[in-house]
This record gives structure tokens, C-alpha cells and sequence, in this order.
């Protein structure tokens, strides 16, 4: 992989190209879960409206042919696909919710990365008390919790 290349030949000296890799990386798997996305809403959407087509068909079936088993049928066939449709939808926020902590950790890397520049160009003591103030809070930073990402929300 191009990216997983990108990772190993960046040099651990030049903060900025590191980061740019790690960048590189978070945007592949942010497409990856992008995808994901896209292919879980796009199956729900059309098991709901295959789902739609089995219930109506119930009804028709009921209505004009008084057919209690074609119906009933019909029906069930209708709502084993409606909770496939809902599965789907699960499956949607969930990558919806990776997508959001995503989003979080990319606005983090880059306020670093900004803060890093701006204390790059300073010089001397204030130079070195930026740097050493942005590693410090680099370190001390948590990991997000599921209940985290929900809260940004």
C-alpha cells in the first residue's frame, strides 16, 4: 500500500512530513469507512423499499383475492426484510459514529500541526517553552471513548 510506504520512508526528524503521512493514513481509512457508509445507507434504503413492495403486495393480495396465506406470506416476507433494512440502518450510524470520531482526531492532528508550525518559527526560551508545552499536551491526551464521540455530537 502507497500510504503504508508513505509511513515508513517519512523521516521521524521532520515533524510535518511524519504528520503528513499519518494525515495520509487517517484519510485512507476515513475513505475506507466513507465507503462503508455510503454501501450500509444504499442497502437500507433499498431493502426498505423491497421491504415496502412484500407489505403492499400483502395488502393487494388480501384486498382483491381474499388470500389469507398468499397475504400473510407476503407479509412475513415483507417484514423479514424490513429488519434486514434495519440492520443496515444500525450498521449506517455506526459507521456514521466512526466517521464523526474520525473527524475529531483530523481537527486535533491538525491544531497540532498548526501549533507546531507557528512554535517552529518563534525563537529561543519561547521557542522551546511552545514545544515543550505542545508535547506535554500531546502526551497527556486520552484517547476518545464511544461515549466521548457521542457527546460531541
Amino acid at each position: 500500500n502507497d500510504v503504508i510506504d508513505e509511513v515508513k520512508q517519512a523521516d521521524p526528524e521532520n515533524i510535518q512530513q511524519g504528520a503528513a503521512s499519518q494525515l495520509a493514513l487517517s484519510n485512507s481509512y476515513y475513505e475506507n469507512v466513507l465507503t462503508q457508509a455510503r454501501r450500509s445507507f444504499i442497502a437500507a434504503i433499498a431493502a426498505a423499499a423491497i421491504g415496502l413492495v412484500f407489505f403492499v403486495a400483502a395488502v393487494l393480495i388480501l384486498a382483491l383475492h381474499n388470500d389469507l396465506r398468499a397475504g400473510t406470506i407476503s407479509a412475513i416476507s415483507g417484514g423479514i426484510v424490513e429488519v434486514i433494512s434495519g440492520l443496515n440502518f444500525w450498521l449506517y450510524g455506526r459507521t456514521a459514529s466512526q466517521l464523526n470520531l474520525f473527524h475529531i482526531r483530523l481537527d486535533q492532528t491538525q491544531r497540532y500541526l498548526i501549533a507546531n508550525s507557528i512554535a517552529t518559527k518563534l525563537d529561543g526560551a519561547a521557542r522551546e517553552s511552545a514545544l515543550v508545552s505542545l508535547i506535554g499536551q500531546i502526551a497527556d491526551q486520552h484517547t476518545f471513548s464511544k461515549s466521548s464521540a457521542k457527546d460531541s455530537d
